[in-house]
């Protein structure tokens, strides 16, 4: 996994959330989990819900799963 596209800042507010800069459009549903990767220094993983009235486009040929899953990158989930 290359790391370099990694480097935009997540900034967290009470009403929002932006990555460089550019704000996450949708209602933040439940908590946001930050965790410290434990293998890549000076990594964090964020694990958070979005929930939008408008059904989410899928590109590039990505396809759900039978269980809803979708993976970054068309990986098989």
């Amino acid at each position: 996994m290359s790391i370099d596209k990694y480097s935009e800042q997540i900034v967290i507010n009470s009403s929002t959330i932006s990555v460089g800069g550019v704000e996450i459009p949708g209602c933040i549903t439940d908590e946001i989990k930050i965790t410290q990767d434990p293998e890549i220094e000076d990594h964090w993983t964020l694990e958070l819900t979005l929930m939008t009235g408008t059904p989410p486009r899928l590109e590039d040929g990505i396809t759900p799963d039978k269980s809803g899953v979708v993976r970054p990158g068309g990986e098989p989930a």
